[in-house]
């Protein structure tokens, strides 16, 4: 029987017996964490939990900044519990409104700091766990504190058909919808890794994504650990310590967002030896489109293959391209990994090769629904196949290209923003009549977000004023980094509102008119 029927303790225990002295948690600074202890550091989160009346089937939500203990801490958590982590950096407002629709029985909470998660929770009579880093152990060694003792009804470890993590979709928290992953979603995916990937024990990643996203937590994270390789955790992603990383561990791969890889290319000169050197067998790219430039760039630079790849949160990764020697298509985002790929028209006729159409996917790796919500979970699915949202087209050999998005998204370097959102909070503003976000185009981040308000009359807000009043609703990347203000909104004959126009006007305008700006340091807001 194949390693991924299993559950993940299963799996991991099993490294522990059959590698155990591969290093799976390596951070700077710190001993590697091997197999033979991961196991052990896994049933010690477990006990933990379980004495605090936590256990299978149990909802534990974690705000948690990046390294190596989060990095564990997830591992657990999505192996004994379900698993809901969330950005370290919202607000209480936004906390609060998560936790009311999640309901976790705990909230894990760095001991000493993340003041905002924990008001939410007491708000909501949620127990505050504290993550204490254990800075003399291994990478990722810590303990778990505070918590309440509690019955635990449910002891055991999670099967392969149990939740093991929920992650939100994008959008306002009101309107977001949760999509649960089971175990056997991600073994699905880690064999079809395995496999496209030819990844194995002598394989390292360097992790730089955000753990509370997917492409952090499932392609760069549980991934790798479940088919027995390593994991680098850093505990931030500048570009000094991503290359301190690659000159001391020696990563085989790593997996990022467009954003990501244009600031690593627009500093390589000052790390050309290191990146020549480097070990890579290759760079996983994802969560929106990479630039033409940048992935020639990479390739030139770390003498590695740039492999595009697509996926989301009810689907995990979709496709990639595949390692040469077999035939990679760049702009592509490559083959299925597992799964089939339909592309359909606006009456959900499948069309053939090289047409535009939606995209639909099913396999071992979609979801199976969202949670609490049937009409969504309706909505979302015709016949057993998954409706993505994205627009895309096949070719005569079953590559994957993408050419839009079905929603107003707006993609501020791997972060995905609703206008929606940030409009309602723009109104409630005494001084606004009107309100409309519109992405605007940026170099690295790929987009970053305007707003274009007409004032109520009379009025005039100072932009430092909306940019501060914003902050103290809204997490940092949602915040607008330019305001402009109009006379009217551009509409259709139906009245539906023109974003397309206002992104328009406003690069147009850039040179030539007085444009309303609050500009943040953008690249020192990603890599911090």
């Amino acid at each position: 029987m194949s390693q991924f029927a299993h559950n993940f303790w299963r799996i991991f225990s099993a490294h522990a017996e059959t590698i155990p002295n591969v290093e799976a948690i390596l951070a700077p600074g710190r001993k590697a964490l091997r197999f033979g202890e991961f196991a052990r550091h896994l049933l010690a989160v477990k006990e933990t939990l379980n004495s605090y009346g936590i256990g299978r089937g149990d909802r534990v939500a974690s705000a948690l900044p990046r390294g190596s203990e989060t990095a564990v801490c997830a591992v657990a958590a999505t192996a004994c519990s379900t698993y809901i982590p969330l950005n370290p950096d919202l607000t209480e407002e936004e906390f609060s409104r998560y936790l009311s629709r999640i309901r976790p029985k705990a909230v894990i909470v760095p001991a000493g700091s993340g003041e905002a998660a924990r008001q939410a929770a007491n708000l909501h009579g949620i127990m505050i766990i504290e993550l204490l880093p254990d800075a003399k152990g291994p990478a990722g060694s810590f303990t778990l504190e505070q918590g309440t003792a509690g019955l635990c009804h449910l002891p055991q470890w999670n099967r392969a058909d149990d939740i093991a993590f929920i992650l939100p979709t994008s959008g306002t928290t009101s309107e977001q919808k949760l999509i649960p992953t089971k175990q056997h979603h991600m073994l699905a995916l880690s064999q079809a890794a395995q496999k496209h990937f030819n990844l194995g024990p002598s394989d390292r990643c360097l992790h730089i994504m955000p753990m509370f996203h997917g492409h952090g937590l499932e392609s760069s994270l549980l991934v790798p650990l479940i088919i027995g390789s390593g994991v680098i955790c850093p505990e931030v992603f500048d570009i000094p310590s991503f290359f301190d990383c690659v000159k001391q561990f020696e990563p085989t791969w790593y997996s990022a967002g467009y954003s990501h890889h244009g600031a690593i290319l627009n500093q390589i000169d000052d790390y050309r030896t290191i990146a020549n050197n480097s070990t890579f067998r290759f760079i996983r790219s994802g969560s929106g489109r990479l630039d033409p430039r940048v992935n020639l760039g990479l390739e030139d630079a770390f003498g590695a293959p740039v492999i595009e790849r697509y996926g989301m949160s009810e689907a995990t990764s979709l496709t990639a391209n595949p390692l040469p020697p077999a035939i990679r298509k760049p702009g592509t985002v490559g083959l299925p990994l597992t799964g089939e790929i339909r592309i359909v028209d606006e009456t959900g006729a499948t069309l053939g090769a090289n047409c535009d159409g939606e995209i639909l996917v099913r396999g071992p790796t979609v979801f199976e629904g969202y949670l609490d919500d049937p009409a969504a979970t309706a909505a979302a699915f015709v016949d057993g196949w998954f409706i993505t949202g994205d627009l895309g087209r096949l070719d005569d050999d079953g590559y994957l290209t993408i050419v839009g998005r079905v929603k107003e998204m707006i993609n501020r370097g791997g972060e995905k923003i609703l206008p929606r959102e940030i409009e309602e909070v723009l109104t409630a503003h005494p001084d606004i009549l009107e309100a409309v976000v519109f992405p605007i185009p940026h170099p690295t981040l790929g987009e970053i977000v305007g707003a274009a308000i007409i004032p109520e009359p009379g009025m005039s807000p100072p932009g430092r004023e909306l940019s501060q009043f914003m902050r103290a609703r809204l997490a940092p990347f949602k915040v607008p980094n330019a305001f402009k203000i109009v006379e009217e909104m551009p509409k259709g004959p139906t009245g539906k509102i023109q974003r397309n126009l206002l992104t328009e006007a406003f690069v147009a305008s850039r040179k030539r008119e007085a444009v309303r700006k609050i500009l943040r340091p953008a690249e020192a807001t990603l890599l911090s």
